[in-house]
């Protein structure tokens, strides 16, 4: 293994950094956890505070960057971010005049986080979408209030009866259906696909919150076709690099676009192979390569796997274990403190199919969670 370093930077860079690792290289992680797992050597990683929706601040995050890249023995192959950066295209800007961003430009992941661009693509390109406008409607049932730039579903709001238009704030028609997301590895070359079912994990005040995704979905081909489709026709438009993924719902009578995240998410666990072939399809990619020839050649199949997020929603808790099943992930080092709401750890699963790896995911997650708050009883 060459062990080529790579920097990281995500609100939460485990993920990332497991995949880079599996793939032979050396991730270099700046995130916002500083996970018991994540996957460094010593001095590899800094944990740096920011928040949900500010995200990182810049002087800070060039500086950690910048002490973690003085380490190195070798230039670090370039600069991939995850979540985190969706809506501060400045700061992207700022850090591709010091770092090779591996990946989609500022100007392209601004383009397509703005409402008033990307949703008049999807008409151009005859892609259909839930009705979108800056205003909010006179009749407020059934709207939402999104932020532009927002990740997670911690941005979705249900459209209050006296909405009023907001700063950076859109407002969209609620549809109900099947969410289905598209993992995407674009290049020059060729560009590869992989389907996975997400769901939420509602609390009080953020009704559409992350919960998790399984693969190996099984849906209908034509509505399979549809969806890849778009998203060939959405990436090839916007200009996306490397690794992204778009964000669907099959409705009653329609599938329609929510969003493209223009960057590695949620879904690299569910999809990626013991190899990191994702990550190493994404760095061809942002060479100009043909990820979808090296995908074809080197990606191991699997069985469905799901992984889903542990919020702390019983109330605020101290992490009093050091000892973890094998299934979690994103552990917590003994000692912190999460509030509520925040989430705790990461489960995963993997099983013949999607739906029995999505009910035993489900499943580890309650374990999960008595396990962490019995233990916080167990000390009072």
């Amino acid at each position: 293994m060459n062990r080529e370093p790579v920097l990281i930077a995500a609100l939460s860079g485990r993920a990332l950094a497991a995949s880079a690792s599996r793939a032979g290289y050396r991730p270099v992680v700046v995130d916002c956890f500083g996970d018991a797992d994540l996957a460094t050597a010593p001095g590899d990683s800094c944990c740096l505070p920011a928040g949900v929706r500010a995200g990182f601040r810049r002087s800070p995050l060039i500086d950690a960057l910048d002490n973690l890249q003085s380490r190195c023995t070798t230039p670090a192959r370039g600069l991939i971010l995850g979540t985190g950066f969706e809506d501060q295209p400045n700061l992207i800007a700022r850090l591709a005049d010091r770092y090779p961003i591996l990946g989609s430009d500022a100007d392209t992941i601004a383009a397509v986080k703005d409402p008033a661009v990307f949703f008049p693509l999807l008409k151009t390109l005859g892609i259909g979408y839930p009705e979108t406008q800056l205003n909010p409607p006179n009749d407020a049932s059934h709207w939402l209030r999104k932020r532009t730039g927002g990740s997670g579903g911690l941005h979705i709001r249900p459209c209050s009866a006296e909405g009023k238009a907001r700063k950076h704030h859109y407002f969209q028609a609620r549809v109900d259906g099947q969410a289905v997301s598209v993992l995407a590895v674009v290049g020059k070359g060729g560009t590869a696909f992989a389907l996975s079912k997400q769901w939420c994990a509602p609390a009080r005040r953020t009704p559409f919150r992350y919960g998790g995704a399984v693969s190996n979905i099984v849906i209908h081909p034509d509505h399979e076709g549809e969806i890849l489709e778009a998203a060939l026709a959405i990436t090839e438009a916007a200009g996306l690099v490397g690794l992204a993924s778009i964000d669907f719902i099959i409705s009653s009578d329609e599938i329609l676009c929510l969003e493209v995240n223009p960057r590695p998410g949620a879904t690299l666990e569910v999809h990626d192979d013991e190899h990191g072939a994702l990550f190493e399809a994404h760095l061809i990619a942002c060479a100009g390569g043909d990820p979808a020839d090296f995908l074809q050649n080197n990606w191991a199949s699997h069985s469905a796997k799901a992984a889903a997020i542990l919020y702390a929603d019983q109330g605020p808790v101290t992490i009093e274990i050091d000892s973890w099943p094998d299934w979690v992930s994103d552990r917590p080092k003994p000692g912190t403190i999460s509030a509520l709401g925040q989430p705790l750890a990461s489960v995963h699963a993997e099983a013949q199919t999607a739906e029995e790896a999505e009910q035993l995911c489900k499943a580890r997650l309650a374990g999960l969670e008595k396990m962490l708050y019995d233990s916080k009883k167990g000390k009072e």
